[in-house]
């Protein structure tokens, strides 16, 4: 029989129990008497602490009855909401984040308590926490200055200044928070409000703050009230509720009992012997063994297998019910760390995934590209930023694309051609260095078409795409300039907007995203102006708190969600996963602003202060009386007080905590967050109808180290099989099985495999360990490329010699594709050289076309690259203007004026690069211009030791020759004529390091001086007396290194030999794949697979060829 009190009209009753099955049948049956007494269509009101709770009771009520009518679900905040004059003005969203950073910088000044960390990560969330904290205590300002009387003065001082501006500040803009909102809806409770006509049932609750405790008083004190609390008077984690249980106790009048009238509702053996036992210390002992069907513990690899893990679980036991899918859930401690890996899981495999809530509305691409408009201004148009917006943008192309530039709209070729002309940031990068770099492909273009080449579609395409490039940014710098750098909220909105409405595609998802932005608008009247860095934070926070739900409860696949948002909801299978310490349970930290001691001492200061709230009192009327505590806390004779309460070191950690008090503190302690993980832990368990399953990933994915499983594992051990249990029990026992790192074992059923490719790997390995070897008709049945794969990888490795898969083409078809694209080719010396370099990376980037760029963003410094481009300019133009100034044979009398003259030129060179190039950081851009001015005075140096030749040509396209039988050009950095007699010698500058062998072809890397030598012999019958690579940096020792005519006559076999090669391995396909580059672009090998390729390939003839004219010498170490 179950306890009633009355006060006049006023009954009130208190059930207790687990939610499944208890609290259900308990509510199940209030609701049916109370509609037998008063009619089917009287309303009631049931208040639920979860949204989740208001969609799940309706469902399973409807169940029960077949239907029902008038039952009015409401959350806390829905009540309130409801209670709140219509007069009352809600703080708008993110309001109270800039009220307190206003008043940071205002109050928190020099010398202050809180001054040395106003500047800290965190400080102004855990400011806010701590007021918030404060006000849900009902604690004023005033009373925290008593406090500070016993406390740290200055810091409790300066603590109750600023939450004494806060509220001030709040009442000056007329705004109520959420606190102050539950402060007036306490006064307003009335028996003429529609949750209080008749009788009020409070459902699920187990722990509330202050203002939330004295709102619940002054319900029960106006209309009969009903309470279904979870609770167990054996202990265990639900000595975390017993303090709210006592509570209740006295404010209903009634005691609390437990509800036994659970009809046929049975649970396996196995869960409920788990769910009285968990906490209950070691001296339990085994009632029956544990079926493994009922409770599993898994131990995954890592968290990407756990989501596998968890997914084959409940697809097979929803086959094995023949039930849908959404009849499991799992239940996440951090609903983020799964929800992504479960959701894309899924889908991967097809099947679907509903997470509670939903995702955040910035996982979506239209916000995210609404959010990087203004970053895009804010960050200075910096490259890496526009192209993330070019990449996730819905962009409408025909609004801001002219028809014929439409097909240049490729943000992939943008990004390289971005890269090529060095833009890093600014709208002038942007714009100059687009146009240069278009103007120089254009001339490119020219060159190519007056000598006759063929300019492929790659080419054009990239010029079309680049001046695609340049027009869609030139709209987009004009639209981006009406958002300012800082200006009123409703300013800032307006010009995202508009910008959003002119280049994104207009969606649902646009709409709301807006409509979402739209809304801080609201915050004009706290702050009227607002930073534009602040202002993206704040569009961020608003994206991500809003959240798009992807299905409904029960209809949208395996449920997702948190335990605190899904407490009371059960369902036939239940998973628990990320067991593991330090993330269920989770580390329990004080407040950093309000330490726990010192919640202590205020809650004493209030305590002695305060006379038992009228709201608080008990109604008069039958059941059995409980006292009080000073505070108005529930208290039984035979409970110790505070100071005789043992102190017990709990087993989640917190030594020397105080457990089993049942006071309920003002202010809360943040200690108390262990038992509240407990209790979290025991609830979700009870969520389990049939069978539940706990997993934890055993392995750190970036280490590879093990993990400590949580040691609510081990209480789940202990619960079961009784005595004490640690880590090796746990592993050694039944219910604990261990997922292997291998992708799939043999002995998995076929029914438990996810997908196709789980069941293929399946069936080969099943076949092979039946000895089984003809695999060849069932690959070829999954999928064409599983034996084409094979059969390159046979090949490459198993063959002695060079294949198509390491470069060297062998078919008919490919050699005569090569053939005609290489039929009536002029040679580029360097493309020569590069492929001696490297014949596989010549075919990446002379036949396919494929380079590896570097990221602008990245460079520390100005690239190899580059500075060998500025020296080759630089030296072009001096050499000129001296021939121009007529300074050549270079004087001694003449030193000043060289010496002005090319550091103007130099000057010019560099602020030219500087505006145009990549220079990366300043300061070692400064040292390389210092290093570069220093190296062309010592280069001017040695030019002035000879006077026998001066400049005749500088960077001198030198016309098509035959040499060898090949047609040879080339530009050559300079050409010099002797003073008497004519002859030309000739110059190729290098800027490296390391010198050249002298009178050596150097492994094919130094073709230039010898065939520039022979073509301009061949070409313009013209005499050649020498030529030489000059080193012409001090870190290159000023060396002039090369062949005369009479040594070059000599070596000229050799040469041809060489040079003929390498033609026919071009034309006829073979790119050897070696290791002389090991860090080629678009090869996967790394270093030592590719050593290893050529110990198998070494005696390839073909490859031998090539090689031992690569290696054949006719020079001396210099």
């Amino acid at each position: 029989m179950v306890t009633s009190s009355s006060n006049g009209k006023l009954a009130h009753r208190f059930h207790t129990g687990s939610f499944f099955p208890e609290l259900e049948s308990a509510l199940a049956n209030e609701i049916a008497g109370f509609k037998r007494e008063h009619g089917p269509l009287a309303p009631v009101t049931i208040l639920v602490p979860t949204n989740l709770l208001k969609i799940y009771l309706p469902r399973r009520l409807a169940e029960s009855f077949g239907g029902h009518a008038n039952l009015r679900f409401q959350t806390l905040t829905d009540l309130i909401r409801s209670l709140t004059p219509a007069d009352a003005r809600p703080l708008p969203q993110f309001a109270d984040e800039l009220i307190i950073a206003g008043l940071i910088a205002k109050r928190v000044t020099k010398g202050s308590y809180f001054y040395p960390v106003r500047e800290g990560l965190g400080f102004r969330s855990a400011l806010l926490s701590a007021i918030r904290d404060l006000k849900q205590a009902d604690i004023s300002s005033l009373d925290l200055r008593k406090s500070a009387r016993s406390l740290n003065r200055p810091k409790f001082t300066q603590l109750a200044d600023l939450y004494e501006a806060y509220e001030s500040t709040l009442r000056e803009l007329g705004f109520s928070d959420d606190d102050d909102l539950l402060k007036l809806a306490i006064q307003t409770p009335s028996t003429q409000h529609p949750a209080l006509s008749t009788r009020l049932l409070i459902y699920g609750f187990y722990d509330f703050n202050h203002l939330q405790r004295e709102l619940i008083a002054a319900l029960v004190r106006q209309v009969s009230t009903t309470v279904f609390m979870p609770y167990h008077p054996t202990g265990g984690a639900y000595q975390y509720v017993e303090p709210t249980k006592k509570w209740f106790e006295q404010i209903l009048g009634v005691e609390a009992e437990h509800y036994a009238d659970i009809g046929d509702a049975e649970l396996p053996p196995t869960l409920v012997n788990l769910r009285s036992g968990l906490f209950l210390g070691r001296e339990l002992q085994q009632v029956e063994k544990p079926n493994p069907k009922q409770v599993t513990i898994l131990s995954t690899p890592g968290e990407a297998r756990e989501a596998r893990e968890m997914i084959r679980e409940a697809v097979r036991f929803s086959d094995a019910h023949e039930s849908p899918l959404y009849h499991a859930a799992v239940l996440a401690r951090s609903l983020d760390n799964y929800a992504g890996p479960l959701r894309d899981c899924a889908a991967s495999r097809g099947y679907s995934v509903h997470v509670n809530g939903g995702q955040s509305l910035l996982q979506q691409a239209a916000a995210q590209a609404l959010l990087l408009i203004p970053r895009i201004v804010h960050e200075n148009f910096s490259r890496q930023t526009v192209l993330e917006f070019l990449s996730l943008a819905p962009i409408r192309v025909d609004a801001v694309l002219a028809e014929r530039l439409r097909p240049g709209y490729v943000p992939s070729a943008w990004g390289q051609i971005s890269a090529e002309a060095g833009i890093v940031r600014g709208m002038d990068s942007w714009q100059q260095r687009t146009s240069q770099w278009i103007k120089a492909r254009i001339r490119r273009k020219g060159y190519a078409e007056k000598s006759g080449e063929p300019v492929s579609a790659q080419q054009e395409q990239r010029l079309l795409a680049a001046q695609a490039m340049e027009v869609f940014m030139q709209n987009l710098s004009t639209a981006l300039r009406g958002v300012p750098a800082a200006g009123k909220w409703s300013t800032l909105v307006g010009a995202v907007e508009r910008v959003a409405r002119q280049f994104l595609r207009p969606s649902e998802e646009l709409e709301e995203a807006l409509g979402c932005v739209r809304k801080l608008t609201d915050l004009e009247p706290v702050r009227e102006t607002i930073e534009l860095g602040e202002f993206i934070d704040f569009v961020r926070k608003a994206l991500d708190a809003r959240r798009v739900s992807d299905a409904r409860f029960e209809e949208g696949g395996l449920f997702v969600g948190g335990l605190e948002n899904c407490r009371g909801v059960t369902w036939p299978m239940v998973v628990i996963p990320g067991l593991i310490e330090s993330s269920f349970p989770r580390v329990v930290r004080e407040d950093p602003i309000l330490l726990d001691q010192e919640r202590m001492v205020i809650n004493d200061v209030i305590k002695s202060a305060d006379s038992p709230s009228p709201l608080s009192s008990p109604p008069a009327g039958r059941g059995k009386r409980v006292g009080r505590l000073s505070d108005g806390s529930p208290v039984r004779d035979n409970v110790p007080s505070r100071e005789t309460a043992s102190h017990i070191p709990s087993p989640l950690g917190g030594e020397g905590r105080v457990r089993g008090v049942v006071e309920v503190s003002r202010l809360p302690l943040k200690i108390a967050g262990h038992d509240e993980e407990r209790l979290l832990f025991q609830l979700a368990v009870e969520s389990a109808r049939e069978r539940l399953v706990l997993t934890y990933p055993r392995l750190d994915p970036f280490t590879g180290s093990q993990r400590v499983p949580s040691i609510l594992l081990l209480h789940t051990i202990e619960a079961l099989r009784g005595g004490t249990a640690n880590f090796s029990s746990l592993e050694d026992d039944p219910l604990h099985h261990v997922v292997p790192l291998q992708e799939i074992t043999t002995n998995r059923p076929s029914q438990e495999l996810l997908d196709a490719g789980e069941y293929d790997l399946a069936t080969i390995h099943a076949s092979l360990a039946r000895g089984v070897r003809t695999l060849k008709p069932y690959l070829d049945s999954v999928s064409p490329w599983i034996g084409r794969g094979l059969g390159c990888e046979r090949k490459r490795w198993g063959s002695p010699v060079f294949t198509e898969f390491d470069g060297v083409f062998t078919s008919k078809e490919s050699r005569e594709i090569l053939a005609r694209s290489f039929e009536n080719r002029v040679w580029a010396v360097t493309a020569l050289e590069r492929f001696a370099r490297c014949p596989y990376l010549f075919f990446l980037t002379d036949v396919l076309g494929i380079e590896e760029f570097e990221e602008p963003e990245d460079a520390e410094t100005i690239s190899a690259q580059d500075l060998g481009s500025l020296w080759h300019d630089i030296l072009r133009d001096v050499v000129r203007r001296f021939q121009e100034e007529k300074l050549w044979p270079l004087r001694a009398a003449d030193r000043k004026r060289q010496l002005d003259l090319m550091h103007k030129i130099a000057a010019e060179h560099f602020l030219k690069f500087d505006r145009e190039g990549v220079t990366g950081y300043a300061i070692l851009w400064e040292v390389c211009r210092e290093k570069l001015t220093a190296d062309l005075e010592a280069w001017l140096g040695i030019e002035s030791e000879t006077d026998s030749h001066v400049p005749l040509h500088v960077e001198s396209s030198l016309p098509a020759a035959q040499v060898f039988g090949v047609p040879i050009k080339g530009r050559v950095d300079r050409i010099d004529a002797a003073v008497r007699g004519g002859e030309w010698r000739v110059y190729d500058y290098k800027t490296g390091g390391k010198a050249f062998k002298a009178r050596s072809f150097n492994k094919g890397l130094a073709l230039q001086i010898p065939l520039y030598m022979l073509a301009i012999v061949a070409g313009q019958n013209q005499k050649v007396s020498d030529g030489y690579y000059l080193y012409v940096t001090r870190r290159g020792g000023l060396k002039r290194i090369g062949w005369t005519r009479e040594e070059l006559r000599a070596a000229e076999p050799s040469l041809q030999k060489l040079v003929q090669e390498i033609i026919v391995c071009i034309r006829v396909g073979r790119f050897f794949l070696t290791n002389q580059v090991p860090d080629v672009a678009g090869v996967t090998l790394p270093e030592a697979a590719l050593g290893k390729l050529m110990e198998i390939k070494q005696a390839d003839p073909q490859w031998l060829k090539l090689e031992s004219l690569l290696e054949e010498e006719a020079g001396e170490d210099e």
